[in-house]
């Protein structure tokens, strides 16, 4: 510390160096280092509280944080492990236990200054265990290739889709803001506004583009109505109808849902209206749509109505979007959470003085607020470079994420090294036809000009297929120029089993008995071994 001193430091520069207090440098300099610090010596010794901060630095980087309460819980354990000498002496030196205090925790951490108290989210352990640097460089390694094979050299041509649940009456409820008023205040409350019906939560679904752009909102609401949400308004004392979307952006869509999630079917809703949109804006060009692996996003009939406005899909690894989906970035949705958040409780307070409820009106007007505010153009940039999306950086990836398991601690990681090394693993993988979700899918094969029809799928018996029928036939069940005498042909190849039919994607879900598995290869019909 003397040798720090003599060469100008500043006190905090010594006390974090030394690893002391700034106190305690203050003591130092007063006394010139010849008298000890007033008060009881520490309990413990210099070299056993120096492996007290390494336990609690290594727990931190491991995603198993310790409160003051688990800290002080855990220091009682180590010194019940000690000799009954020192235990004796830890009871007349805590009062009487095992256990140290809240006195103990601020003496302890004003001589250690390295260590920090933080505000920390929370992290499934699913999601934690998934994230390994071989995931993560697969995933960019394959980027890479879809980058080439497609030509995505702009950023239009890039975009990312995730969901977010907007729970109004929770975001009220949860809402601790500060308020001004007389001293000796018992119980200072603020009244909340009555939550409308369909008004207390919804789904929305954005699409984001690094270029700047963002698709058309699209909302699932609570209620069991068919076809685009609407509700009854009174204006001059005419009643009329009012489209929710109308106080979204241009093209937005919102339909009813209950519970107000994404399906399947509403997945093709979806789908539809972002392929009209990709659609207008440079229909020559591929572009790139990423999802998350969720079951919603693998509709069929969906990927294909994506496929045709020239949207190539790719799924992200199952539960890492929290690493690499631009959307989850706090940019993004990190923006977004508490732009609503302000948004609701400030119309909140104004229905409060007007005297009305908190209506679904209301709800869509603050999400068209903090959408526009949390969605600029330089937050979507920001949040496709710092997952490395765009530009394409693997070192873009915090490695303090890819370590929160123990049993899978990894140092020193080179993500574009392993990026670079997976690209012809890939490359085979991408080659080849995969199962996913249970189901056989060669939707990257392709088939001459003038084969398949274009019917919508639906289920057909054994019975049907033999005779040559097409899924998507009318009710009379007309023959289709795609089908054979032994099943359907679409663009994915034969099912000769019956089962469910997909254009574009071979499914077989009912293989007679005593049957061997489905055999598939690209551009070639399925076929089954009896």
């Amino acid at each position: 510390m003397a040798a720090l001193l003599t060469q100008g430091l500043a006190g905090t520069a010594v006390a974090r160096e030394v690893g002391v207090s700034r106190g305690a440098v203050r003591h130092f300099v007063a006394t010139g280092g010849k008298a000890a610090v007033a008060g009881r010596r520490p309990y413990f010794l210099p070299e056993e509280e120096e492996l007290l901060v390494r336990f609690v630095k290594v727990q931190a980087l491991l995603g198993r944080g310790l409160t003051r309460t688990g800290f002080l819980r855990w220091v009682g354990e180590y010194i019940s492990c000690l000799s009954t000498e020192r235990q004796v002496s830890a009871r007349s030196y805590f009062c009487g236990s095992l256990t140290p205090g809240i006195l103990f925790f601020r003496l302890f951490f004003g001589r250690w200054p390295a260590l920090q108290m933080y505000r920390v989210g929370t992290l499934e352990q699913s999601r934690a265990e998934n994230a390994r640097s071989d995931v993560l460089a697969k995933w960019f390694a394959g980027l890479r290739l879809i980058y080439r094979d497609l030509n995505i050299v702009q950023p239009r041509q890039l975009w990312d889709m995730d969901e977010t649940h907007v729970k109004a009456r929770e975001l009220l409820l949860e809402a601790q803001s500060t308020i001004i008023g007389p001293r000796g205040l018992r119980k200072p409350e603020v009244v909340m506004a009555t939550i409308g019906s369909g008004a207390a939560t919804c789904t929305a679904a954005f699409a984001i583009s690094p270029a700047g752009m963002v698709a058309p909102h699209f909302l699932v609401l609570a209620g069991s109505a068919s076809g685009h949400a609407h509700v009854q308004v009174t204006e001059d004392g005419k009643e009329r109808k009012m489209a929710l979307a109308s106080r979204l952006n241009d093209s937005a869509v919102s339909v009813r849902r209950d519970p107000p999630g994404f399906d399947r079917g509403v997945f093709d809703v979806w789908a539809q209206q972002f392929s009209a949109f990709a659609k207008s804006y440079y229909p020559e060009e591929n572009t790139l749509l990423a999802v998350d692996g969720a079951k919603v996003h693998l509709s069929t009939f969906g990927l294909l109505a994506l496929v045709r406005a020239k949207e190539h899909v790719i799924a992200e690894p199952s539960k890492l979007s929290q690493l690499i989906q631009a959307l989850d970035h706090k940019s993004a949705y990190g923006s977004f959470q508490p732009a609503i958040r302000r948004q609701v409780c400030s119309r909140s307070r104004e229905c409060v003085g007007l005297g009305c409820s908190f209506t679904v009106l209301d709800l869509m007007d603050c999400i068209k607020k903090a959408a526009d505010h949390a969605f600029s153009p330089s937050h979507l940039a920001a949040a496709f470079a710092n997952v490395g999306m765009w530009p394409l950086d693997p070192k873009k990836v915090c490695l303090e994420e890819v370590k929160k398991e123990a049993d899978r601690t990894e140092k020193n990681v080179d993500l574009q090294l392993l990026a670079d090394r997976a690209v012809p693993a890939m490359r085979k993988d991408l080659k080849q036809p995969t199962i996913i979700q249970g189901t056989l899918s060669t939707a990257a094969a392709r088939q001459p000009d003038g084969a398949g029809c274009d019917h919508r799928p639906r289920e057909i018996g054994e019975g049907q297929a033999s005779q040559g029928r097409c899924a998507g036939a009318g009710a009379a069940g007309e023959s289709c120029t795609g089908g054979g005498e032994q099943g359907h042909q679409n663009q994915a190849g034969r099912c000769s089993q019956g089962g469910q039919v997909w254009e574009g994607v071979a499914r077989c879900l009912r293989r007679r008995r005593g049957g061997g598995a489905p055999q598939i290869e690209p551009g070639k019909p399925v076929s089954t071994q009896a």
